[in-house]
């Protein structure tokens, strides 16, 4: 028969584990909510926002949030650490910044441009497609820039979101 330790579940376990868990996650969004200013012009007020039907302005609020929490979490690393890969399977932060922009160019392309998936041109493949696609091409390619070339491109793919987003609310 085997002897359970008194005090010890899987319960007491998993309850236990999320409460750390909870405790660790949350500790990022108290700083930062302490930081944050208390007024409506807040980033951290999620929902409509003047200007844009209440989903736009929702999907705008909540894209402006994360982007902020992810540049003041990466804007004083240094080239090393945007370049460190824990692993050879891994992605560097630098390689994942780049990543989100891509995202964000594809999006615009799909989206305001109704272009189908790949038509795009060689320009825009060869500027985009590593970092959206990341793999062994974006370790070995992606690296070498400091904060602020992957801060520039994340603000520069914003701002043709932002300025279609506005295009989009004055057609509709």
């Amino acid at each position: 028969m085997k002897k359970q330790l008194s005090n010890f579940s899987r319960r007491n376990f998993i309850r236990e584990s999320n409460l750390i868990s909870a405790g660790l996650l949350s500790t990022p969004l108290i700083n930062l909510a302490a930081e944050s200013p208390k007024n409506s012009d807040s980033i951290y007020i999620i929902g409509p926002q003047e200007g844009y039907s209440p989903q736009i302005g929702t999907l705008l609020s909540t894209m402006t949030m994360m982007r902020s929490w992810v540049i003041g979490t990466v804007k004083n690393l240094t080239m090393e650490q945007l370049d460190f890969q824990i692993d050879d399977k891994s992605n560097s932060i630098g390689a994942m910044l780049l990543h989100l922009a891509a995202t964000e160019k594809y999006y615009q392309l799909n989206t305001f441009e109704e272009l189908e998936w790949g038509t795009w041109n060689d320009e825009i493949k060869n500027e985009w497609d590593i970092p959206l696609e990341l793999g062994e091409k974006g370790r070995e390619q992606i690296k070498g820039n400091d904060i602020d070339y992957y801060l520039s491109k994340l603000e520069e793919i914003r701002e043709v979101t932002k300025y279609e987003l506005q295009k989009e609310m004055m057609i509709g």
